[in-house]
C-alpha cells in the first residue's frame, strides 16, 4: 500500500491523474484498483475518477511489485501523449508527433486509440476529432457511446473552437480581416478543395463538381529568419474541417508549412534545418488549444463549459530573429 496527503496544487485534480503522476502507476492499473475498490480516500473506498481536494489522504492499496514502474516510466507512452485532461466521459491528450490516431491504408503497428484504450482500460474509447500522424498536439476522446454523440454535435457547433500554431515559409498577408470569438483579429481564407484518389488535395478559387468549401483563420505571431527565407509562427482557426485544409491552404498561397512533405517546395524545403542541423522530421503543426462556450446541462460534455485547454508547439527548426 502506497498512499500521500494532497497538496494545495493537487485541489480540484482527479485521482486517477494523481495517483498515476505520484506513483509512476499507469492509467490502466489504476482504473482497475478503481474497480475493485482498492483506492480509498480519507479511509473511505471509492470506484470512480473523482476530484481530490487539499488535505485529503489517498490511499492505493497493491501490492508492492505493482509501483516497480514507479522510478522506471514507460518512455513510449511519455512519447505518444500526454494526458491534459481526464474524467469518467472524456479523455484529452497531447499527442506527440509521428503516431497514426486511427487503423488505416498503409498504417502498421500500433496506434494512438489503441494504446489509449489499453492504457485506460476503456475498449468503448473513441476519437472525437482527427489529427496527422505528423501534427502534434491536442486530441479529445469519448470515454461512452453518448458522450461521442455529444462531443461530435459540440465540435460541430459554435461552441467549440480548434487552434493551431504552425511555421510556414514567408509572411503571409491573404485574406480579409475578421473578428474571432474571443475578439482576435485574423486573416480569412476561403476557397474549395477537392481530395483526390491519391490522399493528396487541390485548392481552387471556385466550386468545382468534387470540391467542398474550406475556410481557415490565421495571424501572424512572430517572423523568424532561416536559411530559406522569413520562417512566420502563425496562429490558425479552423472554420471547416477538410483533410490537410490547413497545409493545403498554406501552400497554396506561397506559404507552405515548414517540414511538410506533401504541399512544401522540396528545394526549399531542404534548406530548413532542425536545430541540430538535420532534416526536419515531421511537418511544423501543432492543435495548440481547445475552447469551449457555454454547454448546456443535459449535454454530457457539460464538463466542459467555459473552460480552454492549450498545448505549447513543440517546433524543431532552427531559425533566429
Amino acid at each position: 500500500m502506497r498512499s500521500f496527503v494532497s497538496s494545495s496544487s493537487d485541489s480540484g485534480r482527479r485521482v486517477v491523474a494523481l495517483c498515476r503522476d505520484r506513483f509512476g502507476l499507469s492509467s490502466s492499473d489504476v482504473y482497475k484498483a478503481l474497480k475493485k475498490k482498492d483506492i480509498r480516500i480519507d479511509g473511505k473506498k471509492i470506484s470512480s475518477d473523482m476530484e481530490v481536494a487539499e488535505g485529503q489522504t489517498v490511499e492505493v492499496w497493491l501490492p508492492d511489485s505493482a509501483f516497480g514502474k514507479e522510478s522506471q516510466p514507460q518512455a513510449k507512452k511519455e512519447k505518444d501523449y500526454e494526458v491534459v485532461y481526464d474524467s469518467d466521459r472524456i479523455l484529452i491528450v497531447n499527442k506527440a508527433q509521428g503516431i497514426a490516431v486511427h487503423p488505416g491504408a498503409g498504417i502498421k503497428g500500433s496506434t494512438l486509440i489503441d494504446e489509449l484504450r489499453k492504457d485506460f482500460a476503456c475498449p468503448d474509447l473513441a476519437l472525437c476529432h482527427r489529427l496527422d500522424m505528423n501534427t502534434g498536439g491536442l486530441l479529445m476522446c469519448a470515454k461512452d457511446k453518448k458522450t461521442l454523440e455529444d462531443a461530435l454535435t459540440l465540435l460541430k457547433s459554435d461552441n467549440a473552437h480548434k487552434r493551431y500554431r504552425a511555421l510556414v515559409l514567408g509572411v503571409p498577408t491573404e485574406g480579409y480581416e475578421i473578428r474571432c470569438f474571443d475578439g482576435t483579429v485574423m486573416n480569412c481564407l476561403e476557397s474549395y478543395m477537392e481530395k483526390a484518389p491519391d490522399g493528396r488535395v487541390y485548392v481552387h478559387d471556385n466550386k468545382t463538381p468534387k470540391s467542398q468549401k474550406a475556410v481557415t483563420l490565421y495571424r501572424v505571431i512572430d517572423v523568424y529568419d532561416s536559411p530559406a527565407g522569413p520562417l512566420s509562427d502563425i496562429e490558425v482557426e479552423l472554420v471547416t474541417g477538410r483533410t490537410h485544409q490547413i497545409r493545403a491552404q498554406m501552400a497554396y498561397i506561397g506559404c507552405p508549412v515548414a517540414g511538410d512533405g506533401n504541399y512544401g517546395k522540396g528545394q526549399i524545403m531542404r534548406q530548413i534545418k532542425a536545430p541540430d542541423g538535420g532534416k526536419v522530421r515531421y511537418q511544423q503543426l501543432f492543435a495548440t488549444s481547445l475552447t469551449f462556450g457555454k454547454i448546456d446541462r443535459s449535454s454530457r460534455c457539460s464538463e466542459l463549459s467555459g473552460r480552454k485547454f492549450n498545448a505549447d508547439p513543440d517546433f524543431a527548426v532552427k531559425f533566429t530573429r
